[in-house]
């Protein structure tokens, strides 16, 4: 259950012919029941999500068609900006969030790529109304591959106060297919010159991330 919060605002456009576009503020609050299963080396834990919160913009595109009832299918996503906002509390059913080290870091990790991966625009849900509806022109598709060269880093900044500095790089367009570099042993000034392929869909909208840790961080 849930409560849709006031003050939306819905902004009509008209961007691409046979379309038409509708952004519209998405505010939504409620107390849902969700449990998350987590299992790790250390213990297994049930994971209750509460009191969650939406703050969003959603991109609402309909394709229009020459047939009842005129809309052929409908395209959902998220847009980027401003951010998507998933506010939520966490609490372990029948023990402790410490139980696990960085639990509740993993969990806000995993929601945020499986948004920004599936949800966020260019990426987009298509949803066919209709039998034998072509919906190949709205889905996303790759544009090219990305060739990029991971050199070095100099520098680093050390934050563990006891071990090694052995630092990786990890980089991305899509947060659900990150790749990684090769670990550099007890290093701040690590050389990699390692090349990787990346695929892109919207080379208007999506761009490169690159993310450095440290190896156990």
């Amino acid at each position: 259950r849930g409560t849709m919060l006031r003050n939306l605002g819905i902004r009509i456009q008209n961007l691409q012919p046979g379309q038409i576009i509708m952004d519209i503020d998405f505010r939504w609050g409620g107390d849902p029941s969700i449990i998350l299963a987590v299992d790790a080396r250390v213990a297994s834990l049930p994971i209750q999500l509460k009191d969650l919160q939406v703050f969003t913009v959603v991109r609402v595109v309909f394709q229009l068609s020459e047939e009842i009832p005129c809309i052929s299918a409908v395209v959902v996503a998220l847009l980027a900006e401003p951010e998507p906002k998933i506010q939520y509390t966490l609490k372990a059913v029948g023990g402790s969030l410490t139980a696990i080290p960085g639990l509740s870091d993993m969990i806000d990790d995993t929601v945020n790529s499986i948004v920004n991966d599936m949800l966020q625009w260019p990426h987009r849900l298509v949803v066919p109304l209709g039998v034998n509806v072509d919906t190949s022109e709205l889905e996303l598709k790759p544009e090219g591959k990305l060739s990029v060269t991971v050199v070095k880093a100099t520098s680093l900044k050390n934050k563990e106060l006891i071990g090694k500095s052995d630092p990786y790089v990890t980089l991305y367009v899509r947060p659900m297919f990150k790749v990684k570099t090769k670990v550099i042993d007890d290093n701040l000034n690590p050389e990699w010159n390692e090349t990787f392929e990346l695929i892109v869909e919207d080379k208007e909208t999506q761009s490169v991330i690159f993310e450095t840790y440290m190896k156990g961080n």
